[in-house]
């Protein structure tokens, strides 16, 4: 079936931001928030380095385990 996302970025000060994310399926149980940082590459290219990590615990493993996610942004 369809599945989509919710993403939401707040920015802490500068270019350090805070993100949550949820999918509609099963959101509660696999909703994530990170902290990442905005690198101005060149004219309004920016890379974003940032860490994510489940709110609660994986129900098999018990564990917390985040991930290291990188991007490129480009501001209108």
């Amino acid at each position: 079936g369809d599945d989509y996302s919710m993403f939401l970025r707040y920015t802490l000060k500068d270019a350090i931001f805070a993100s949550f994310t949820m999918p509609t399926k099963d959101g509660s149980d696999k909703a994530n928030i990170g902290l990442g940082y905005s690198f101005a590459v060149w004219n309004n290219l920016y890379f974003e380095p940032s860490y994510n990590l489940p709110i609660k615990e994986d129900a098999v493993t018990g564990k917390r385990e985040g991930d290291f996610k990188f991007g490129l942004g480009f501001r209108f």
